[in-house]
């Protein structure tokens, strides 16, 4: 849940602008399985449709185990509601207003 940040330590890192975010677009892991899914589907060289995206973990955790691979479906709200926010981005890099959250 921490890839979603759904846990309170997640969002305990989250910054003011990402806790103005919806839910589904929090987690800085999450948003960029859902920019690569978004830039598969502008490629016209990339022929398949991508519904999910998966995180392959390689570092041991405290067990010394390897975490298991998550996966994430992707539903249309989420993939238009990134849209919307590097609409947003882009915007507030155009008219230099980007810079307050730095």
């Amino acid at each position: 849940e921490a890839i979603e940040a759904k846990t309170k330590t997640a969002q305990s890192y989250l910054s003011e602008r990402e806790l103005t975010l919806v839910p589904s677009l929090r987690g800085s892991y999450k948003r960029q399985l859902l920019f690569y899914k978004i830039l598969t589907e502008i490629d016209p060289s990339f022929p398949y449709k991508v519904k999910q995206g998966a995180f392959d973990f390689i570092e041991p955790l405290n067990s010394g185990k390897l975490a298991p691979q998550r996966v994430f479906e992707f539903t249309d709200e989420e993939v238009e509601a990134m849209k919307n926010l590097i609409r947003q981005v882009m915007t507030e890099i155009r008219n230099l207003t980007f810079l307050r959250y730095i």
